[in-house]
């Protein structure tokens, strides 16, 4: 009897001694609008709702997000723990000085809980912040980027979507605009390289972008067939002003098929495009910058 219970008390003891990292988000509190190259101070709290102590030595700490481990803000792309350990249930604080990008847009300041070298958990903290006063400019080429670093691979549980307005004069991004990655106006790509495509309304005066809303990262596939994932539209304006103007409900919406973008005949009148459907306009990733001054 002992030798057939004993290799299943030995693995349910296993069991029971594997701690889990887990967090939940509370807060962020940052600016809405800075300088490009200033400096400002920005707190994110998370709560420890694992079973694992966060300790420096256990190499935990704040991570940038979208993309993962970008130096956007911070030379370290780490904000360290407050307090050592931060034991479960306790709540910890990050407050840090940033440093907002050089090249003017609208940005998702963006950050999740890391263990190093094993796991990132939890939910993301992000907030949306305009860095000066730029916009599109007209004649140039505006390129939409799924991957926003060529080390952060597309995800099936969805992926950030960035607009860059690309001088034709000067060859480098001097507008970039980040789609919202979270609540009720999201709207990120799937895994397909054709997903996200965006196109002008007729009458130029915006840009249309289509897509999935879904807050990353997502819990499961957000293109699969029959996914409750409602696909949506949405427009930007010259300024980079994201609206979000039309979504579908699940599950009776277009949930059949890979979302590949939308177009816009100007007059409010939008229509989605499907893969099975506008086969030869899923190339289309960039366009010209149609504001007129």
């Amino acid at each position: 009897m002992k030798t057939t219970l004993l290799p299943f008390l030995v693995l349910s003891m296993a069991g029971i001694g594997i701690a889990q990292n887990a967090a939940d988000f509370g807060s962020i509190s940052a600016p809405a609008s800075v300088a490009p190259g200033e400096t400002f101070t920005a707190t994110i709290t998370m709560t420890n709702t694992g079973a694992n102590a966060w300790t420096s030595a256990g190499l935990y700490a704040l991570g940038s997000e979208s993309p993962r481990n970008n130096l956007a803000w911070l030379a370290s792309g780490r904000v360290a723990l407050p307090a050592d350990p931060i034991n479960p249930g306790d709540v910890a604080v990050f407050t840090a000085t940033f440093t907002a990008p050089p090249t003017p847009g609208i940005y998702n300041f963006t950050w999740g809980m890391v263990q190093d070298g094993v796991q990132w958990f939890g939910p993301i903290a992000t907030k949306r912040i305009r860095v000066g006063n730029g916009r599109f400019t007209p004649g140039d080429l505006i390129v939409v980027q799924t991957v926003a670093t060529a080390s952060d691979a597309i995800s099936a549980n969805g992926t950030a979507l960035v607009l860059k307005n690309f001088s034709l004069s000067s060859l480098t991004t001097t507008f970039e605009v980040d789609l919202p990655i979270n609540g009720p106006d999201a709207v990120i790509s799937g895994t397909s390289p054709f997903t996200g495509m965006i196109d002008l309304s007729s009458d130029r005066t915006y840009l249309v972008v289509g897509g999935y809303n879904a807050t990353l990262p997502y819990s499961t596939t957000v293109e699969a067939a029959g996914s409750p994932v409602p696909r949506v539209i949405g427009t930007i304006n010259s300024g980079g002003d994201f609206v979000l103007n039309a979504t579908t409900t699940p599950p009776t919406g277009f949930t059949g098929g890979t979302f590949r973008g939308a177009v816009s005949d100007g007059q409010g009148n939008l229509f989605i495009i499907l893969e099975t459907i506008f086969h030869r306009r899923e190339s289309l990733r960039q366009v010209r910058a149609p504001f007129a001054t």
